[in-house]
């Protein structure tokens, strides 16, 4: 009777443990990642509020969505949870920068500033990333795990369009000039100042539910700017980064 009771308790304890290590040698497993993220993108230049360099902006963000898929390498030289990812996104994201004049009235000894002009420059950006990254799994418990991850991303513009809008003040009303889309590449128009292609690192960290659903966050710095004018009176450089937040599934 007393050898049943011990046959029966290792027999209760033995499955779960094959269940805990059945988990972990599947984490180990190779695996792909579809995703489907917000990205709002950060665009910095060095220009100073003086400085005025036709197709090169200041400060502003763009707004977009991506595509992303991803695969999973388990790294062999380990048993532990370790993955190389690499795959690819194609992204799309828009946004705009406008820059106001100023002008001065010193009429009656009282200076007043108001806006006389506004140049409004629209950007529209097709994009496709391939990121190399480094992957910690950390599995918690059956149904949850968290995973940091750090590396390079390699982006290729595809295309980035430019639209500008000038108003100026006449009288007590605004007129404005329109102009139609081009593209950044266009030499005649923008000289050699954009980048097709830049280099940049980041890290994020992901959640996955019942080791399929998955959300996670993300943010990416350009190593080399997006464009960059240099002439004799100015060397103005505009660089990216980027913050991705994505919700995805694991297969």
């Amino acid at each position: 009777m007393f050898k049943k009771a011990i046959f029966s308790v290792s027999i209760v304890t033995l499955f779960p443990c094959l269940a805990l290590a059945q988990d972990v040698e599947a984490s180990k497993d190779g695996y792909n990642h579809l995703s489907l993220s917000y990205d709002a993108t950060f665009c910095s230049s060095n220009l100073s509020a003086l400085d005025d360099v036709e197709g090169i902006p200041g400060s502003f963000t763009l707004n977009g969505m991506s595509l992303n898929y991803l695969h999973g390498f388990h790294i062999p030289v380990t048993n532990l949870p370790m993955f190389i990812e690499t795959g690819a996104s194609l992204g799309f994201n828009n946004g705009s920068y406008v820059d106001e004049g100023y002008d001065l009235d010193f009429n009656h000894n009282r200076p007043t500033v108001s806006i006389d002009s506004r140049n409004t420059l629209s950007f529209r950006n097709f994009n496709l990333e391939i990121p190399v990254f480094y992957l910690y799994r950390f599995q918690t418990s059956r149904r949850f795990s968290i995973a940091p991850y750090a590396g390079f991303n390699f982006k290729i513009h595809l295309a980035i369009g430019i639209k500008e809008k000038w108003q100026t003040m006449n009288g007590n009303q605004y007129t404005e000039d329109e102009y139609e889309w081009t593209n950044a590449y266009d030499k005649e128009v923008w000289g050699k100042c954009w980048n097709r292609f830049q280099v940049g690192a980041g890290a994020g960290v992901r959640i996955a539910l019942d080791n399929k659903w998955t959300f996670s966050a993300q943010y990416l710095f350009d190593l080399n700017p997006v464009a960059h004018l240099k002439e004799d009176m100015s060397d103005v450089k505009a660089h990216t980064a980027t913050l991705r937040i994505a919700a995805g599934y694991k297969f």
